[in-house]
């Protein structure tokens, strides 16, 4: 008898899932266990190994670390021996005995390196080992560079070859351990000092200014203090606890003392507490060396703070003239005497004023005209050096109040020097009003037009002969002039034609007409669009569309946007045709003879749409298409729907972001320009998001959207337009069926039409007369004289000849019936090929007539 199974009861179902919700759980807790006991461990040391990871430990990008290293090479160079050594760079020799640009050897004179100490020193496993905690100013500020500097040369699959006191090693890292081990060893020649070869692998990328920075440390060679000591005046008790602390062990206060310059009979281990007692004894502090008036070109200043910890600064400033929109400044970092890569700028603030920015400075520099562009070299000497990063970035802002007066000193000295002989912008602008009608003279010679810059090139000469010397005139300011003077002297320049740089392209839909954004063109095709707006010929034989140039009766919206790369992606959605909407692409900002086009195609009702990137040039482009400027000035400023893109349309599609330039309006020009609040703060932030930040299925839904949501669509014309084109298509149709007799009967007609013998003679000659002719223009113009009835007449051209043949091979190759010689008028030509006093009826030839055809 089979056992029946009782079904389950709702508490033991419900017992049941509890006991499975439990054991789910407990496996849950046991899987999160075991994730949390991996735990990855990876040492420090294996970080200088790792290309991708090797810039974060030397603070610089991987297209600098070459650079980097090099330097870092000829600073320890130029520290042996107290700053007292000397040093030189060179680049190895390839096979065939030219420069090897992968590899850089740096030398010194110094006192050389054991084998201890240089496999200690060039080590990527070991603490920072360092002279720097002692107080002095030398280069560098942490000891991570040689550490960089090994692994740099093993990240990278290439090597480092240290020679010194007459042994040469190939060193190598053991990669289980991140000991430095020696893979080769053997004679040298270096005696003494020691010469550093390091060949970079293909994992470091190459840069042609390789060596641009080891060149600059080694042009300031030479202690930077006197003498080239510590001081106890240099240390707080923090600092001097921090220096005993890292001393070796067995480090006594005599030996201590020595590094100060100090003479102490005391072999009892230091502690801190001996800095007072070091200070009682301690001498003048060492003087602090500049490197000189005459060490770089350039307007010259310098401060010296002796107080507490001494600073010294030094700068040397160029400027040129440009317009306050266009400032800014470069700078050449040097610390301690040593190269810094860290990013240091002078730039305007909103305000207009220059201000110096990096290594976390933002200060503004006093009394400092944002009227010129300013090259700055910057040396600051101190035996202490904050710093912000472990790739050695200076904290400056403590230092500020000794950088800021040499600083500023300097750029101004550099702009009144590049002023002092330089006319004023108004007497540039006085100038340039003075020769402008004289520059499009000669610009133009004996045409009608020249071109923006060669009437620029041409006043610029003259402006030059007129103001004094070392004046600058920008190319950018003139060309800025010249429409404003244009504009303003209507008499003197009423009839000229004056041509800027195409800027993009117009392009119509269905038409395939496109134009392209320079002043000619687009005042071509504005003048033919009003010259061709008569009625059309009622027949035309070929398939045209109605004959229109312009948007009349062909399109009532133009989308402009700012660049020029969306036309194929445009075309390929067919948006123009779908929409019936012509486009406008530019470089950038609009230019003269976009905006003038612009305003025409409003003023025949034509709605305006413009497309641009959300960035600082983007909101000036979307302003600048209907708003006047120093360039245009809008007669009938046109209505301008703006599409975007805009923060929130960013945020909606999930664009990406990225940094930008810091250029183009301000905080309040963008207000002006109806940016909002959060748009504004996101800008003056320095981000930005393109259009291209859209995929293309993104940017053409965009595109439809907006222009369905504007009201763009399909243009049907007026009815006497509809009816004139009906009439036109069924004419069309009429003369189409009509035409294959015609044609078969008038090349019938002109098969034995008599031709000139010398025909390409004759089409040559009139070329060479008229030599902007086609030969077919110039073919057409020699066929005057002939009619398909009579051919070539005798009289005029006595020694030519005639090509034809009867009538009837001409009747039968038409496929007509042959004529009848009674009913048939033929003509009688003379062949021209004898002379008239022996013509005979032998030398005559039956030519059909218009009878016959």
């Amino acid at each position: 008898m089979t056992e029946s199974v009782l079904p389950k009861t709702d508490a033991e179902r419900e017992k049941d899932a509890a006991r499975r919700a439990a054991e789910r759980k407990r496996r849950q807790r046991a899987r999160d266990r075991a994730v949390a006991e991996i735990e990855c461990v990876r040492e420090e040391w294996a970080l200088f190994l790792n290309p991708a990871r090797l810039p974060q430990k030397a603070g610089c990008p991987a297209d600098r670390l070459r650079a980097v290293i090099v330097k870092e090479l000829a600073d320890n160079a130029l520290d042996a021996d107290d700053a007292k050594a000397t040093a030189s760079l060179a680049q190895g020799l390839d096979g065939q005995g030219r420069a090897d640009r992968d590899t850089w050897i740096v030398s010194d004179t110094g006192p050389g390196l054991d084998r201890a100490r240089m496999l200690r020193l060039f080590a990527v496993k070991r603490p920072l080992v360092s002279t720097k905690l002692f107080r002095r100013p030398t280069r560098g500020a942490i000891g991570n560079g040689l550490r960089v500097v090994l692994g740099g040369a093993i990240a990278s699959r290439g090597r480092l070859v240290v020679e010194t006191r007459g042994r040469r090693h190939v060193l190598d890292v053991d990669r289980a351990t991140g000991e430095t081990v020696v893979a080769e060893e053997g004679p040298s020649e270096v005696a003494t000092g020691t010469r550093v070869t390091v060949t970079f692998g293909p994992a470091l990328p190459r840069r042609d200014d390789d060596g641009e920075l080891a060149v600059r440390a080694l042009c300031c060679a030479g202690p930077a203090a006197e003498p080239m000591l510590t001081h106890t005046d240099w240390y707080d008790d923090d600092g001097f606890a921090e220096l005993v602390d890292a001393v070796p062990a067995g480090t006594t206060l005599a030996d201590l003392a020595a590094q100060f310059g100090l003479d102490v009979d005391a072999d009892r281990p230091v502690t801190a507490t001996d800095l007072a007692l070091l200070r009682a004894a301690a001498p003048r502090p060492p003087r602090l060396l500049p490197l000189g008036k005459d060490h770089f070109p350039g307007r010259y200043a310098s401060k010296l703070v002796a107080e507490g910890v001494p600073v010294l600064v030094e700068a040397w400033s160029e400027a040129v003239r440009c317009p306050p929109s266009h400032a800014r400044g470069t700078v050449t970092l040097l610390v301690n005497r040593s190269p810094v890569i860290a990013p240091v700028s002078v730039q305007p603030d909103r305000d207009g004023k220059m201000c110096a920015w990096g290594c976390n400075l933002a200060h503004v520099i006093d009394r400092v005209s944002p009227k010129a562009c300013y090259g700055v070299v910057l040396a600051v000497t101190t035996p202490v050096v904050a710093l912000t990063t472990e790739g050695k970035e200076p904290n400056l802002e403590p230092l500020w109040p000794a950088i800021e007066p040499a600083l500023a000193t300097a750029m101004r000295k550099a702009y009144r020097a590049v002023t002092a002989s330089a006319a004023s912008s108004g007497d540039i602008k006085d100038a340039a009003y003075e020769v402008m009608a004289e520059a499009y003279d000669g610009a133009r010679g004996s045409r009608r037009r020249a071109e923006a810059r060669q009437v620029m090139y041409v006043g610029r000469r003259l402006m030059l002969e007129r103001l004094p010397a070392g004046t600058h005139v920008s190319d950018t300011y003139f060309l800025r002039l010249l429409p404003r003077y244009i504009a303003e002297h209507p008499l003197i320049t009423a009839d000229w034609q004056v041509d800027y740089d195409d800027r993009g392209h117009l392009w119509e839909p269905h038409t395939g007409h496109a134009v392209p954004l320079g002043t000619a063109s687009v005042e071509e095709y504005l003048t033919d669009r009003k010259r061709r707006r008569g009625q059309p010929d009622l027949v035309a034989v070929d398939d045209a569309l109605y004959p229109t140039l312009g948007p009349e009766n062909r399109y009532r919206t133009l989308l402009c946007i700012e660049k020029e790369g969306f036309f194929g992606l445009i075309q390929e959605a067919r948006i123009m045709e779908r929409f019936d909407c012509g486009l406008i692409s530019s470089k950038g900002v609009w230019g003269t003879a976009a905006r003038w086009g612009i305003e025409n195609l409003a003023l025949d009702g034509v709605r305006i749409l413009v497309l641009h990137d959300f960035d600082r040039s983007g909101a000036c482009i979307a302003h600048t298409i209907n708003h006047n400027t120093q360039r245009y000035q809008f007669k009938n400023p046109p209505e301008v729907i703006d599409l975007g893109l805009s923060l929130a349309d960013a945020k909606e599609m999930g664009l990406q972001d990225e940094a930008a330039e810091d250029e183009g309006p301000g905080e309040d020009r963008l207000r002006e320009y109806g940016r909002s609040e959060d748009e504004i703060s996101c800008l003056m932030q320095g981000r930005r998001v393109e259009l291209n930040a859209m995929n293309a299925d993104q940017f053409i839904g965009y595109v439809e959207e907006a222009l369905t949501e504007h009201g763009a669509g399909k243009v049907v014309p007026r009815d006497e337009v509809l009816e004139r084109h009906a009439r036109r298509l069924l004419a069309r149709r009429v003369v189409r069926d009509a035409l294959p007799p015609l044609i078969a009967a008038a090349e019938a007609r002109v098969a034995t039409v008599a031709l000139p013998a010398d025909l390409r003679e004759r089409v040559h000659d009139r070329q060479e007369e008229e030599p902007e002719l086609p030969w077919e223009d110039a073919l057409e113009a020699e066929l005057e004289d002939v009619t398909p009835d009579e051919g070539w007449s005798v009289a005029d051209d006595p020694v030519g000849s005639v090509t034809c043949r009867p009538p009837e091979a001409a009747s039968k190759q038409a496929g007509l019936a042959p004529p009848d010689a009674t009913a048939a008028s033929h003509t009688l030509c003379r062949s021209p090929m004898l002379p008239r006093s022996r013509e005979s009826p032998g030398d005559r030839t039956t030519c059909v007539s218009s009878a016959t055809a």
